[in-house]
């Protein structure tokens, strides 16, 4: 019988705080409580005072004091505090604790406290999205003269390096050719479950932060040629006021929907009150909002990033990015054939209940196994 590990885990991000990096490392620590393979000592960020928490036997999360204005919105200021922060902090564990690996959610800052801890202890990189050179139109001035050099040097010490996706894989091996594994997200199929279906007119969902990224505005036009349609938003950030304004402008505040941040534990209602998911992002890794929607039995509209045609398959309309008369046109099409609308509803499940977190626990287990020094 193998021994127990005990890991140390850095990320950023962890409920109520961040989105979709903050609720894989829950769901994965949730996991790892049901073994008495491996024990955790997750460090990540508060927005209160400094404190320890223990969710679950093994599990303790140590979140670290940090002045953010928005759940879900970072700015390089808030990075770098925390970073710093992180760093000092992991310096005083290794003092007094042994670890045999350090898993790092996100190349940076958390893969980089990683590489500066190397002598120490191995590390893992777990790519989510932002953190590969070439993903977020944002820091484009920034990735060739900061975040490739960067991430080739993190990468390069790293025991592993994995992505969420293989579209994802397939952007990082451009940034430096290596052995790059994927572990998908995972899904709660007994938390996230369908409801029934609606007679009326189409119920239409997104859920995600209010970025540039994540194409909401598109979504807005369409929804002007779709008369019958309501569109729920769930989440918030930095474009809010901006989609306040475009939905006014448009005349279809009526129709549109905000809930502004919703818990995680309360956003399942939700996702049982909707018919369609639209996801209209210009790039994605893995989403997690994808995969509760499947699981909770919705027929999906996406945009043809983060694998999503693998991903979707029969259960939803993968569209290109930036069309609002796509989206618009596949909506109807669903709206005129409720048929196929159904048929997508239960493939969607169908294909939900095969991505458990589960599997993706015994996948990171077995790499960490990978990853230790025997």
């Amino acid at each position: 019988m193998s021994k127990p590990l005990k890991i140390l885990m850095l990320n950023y991000e962890y409920p109520p705080i961040g989105g979709g990096s903050a609720n894989a490392t829950y769901r994965l620590l949730k996991q790892f409580a049901m073994t008495s393979d491996v024990g955790v000592d997750l460090v990540t960020s508060s927005s209160s005072s400094f404190h320890i928490e223990t969710p679950w036997p093994g599990i303790n999360v140590h979140r670290l004091p940090i002045a953010k204005t928005e759940l879900y919105y970072w700015t390089a200021s808030e990075i770098l505090e925390l970073a710093v922060r992180t760093f000092c902090y992991v310096r005083r564990l290794l003092r007094s604790n042994r670890y045999d690996l350090c898993h790092c959610w996100s190349g940076w800052p958390s893969g980089l406290i990683g590489f500066l801890f190397r002598d120490h202890l191995p590390y893992l990189v777990a790519l989510r999205g932002s953190d590969v050179p070439g993903f977020n139109v944002r820091l484009r001035y920034w990735d060739p003269i900061v975040f490739r050099p960067l991430s080739r040097l993190i990468w390069r010490h790293a025991a592993a390096v994995v992505a969420n996706s293989e579209d994802l894989q397939r952007l990082a091996e451009a940034t430096r050719s290596m052995a790059i594994s994927v572990i998908s997200n995972g899904v709660d199929c007994q938390e996230f479950t369908p409801s029934p279906t609606n007679d009326s007119g189409l119920r239409l969902l997104f859920v995600g932060r209010f970025i540039e990224r994540k194409g909401i505005p598109y979504l807005l036009r369409a929804l002007q040629d779709l008369p019958r349609c309501r569109l729920a938003l769930i989440g918030e950030g930095p474009l809010e006021h901006k989609l306040r304004s475009l939905s006014k402008a448009l005349g279809i505040e009526d129709r549109v929907d905000f809930h502004g941040y919703v818990p995680h534990q309360a956003i399942g209602q939700f996702y049982q009150k909707a018919d369609i998911f639209v996801l209209p992002s210009f790039n994605e890794g893995m989403s997690n909002s994808v995969l509760e929607a499947m699981a909770s039995g919705l027929a999906l509209v996406v945009s043809n990033t983060g694998g999503a045609s693998d991903l979707v398959g029969p259960a939803g309309i993968v569209l290109p990015e930036r069309s609002p008369l796509a989206i618009a046109e596949a909506i109807s099409r669903l709206g005129e054939d409720r048929k196929l609308l159904g048929q997508m509803k239960s493939e969607s499940r169908h294909r939900a209940l095969a991505l458990s977190w589960e599997n993706v626990a015994l996948q990171y287990l077995q790499l960490y196994r990978d990853c230790v020094p025997h």
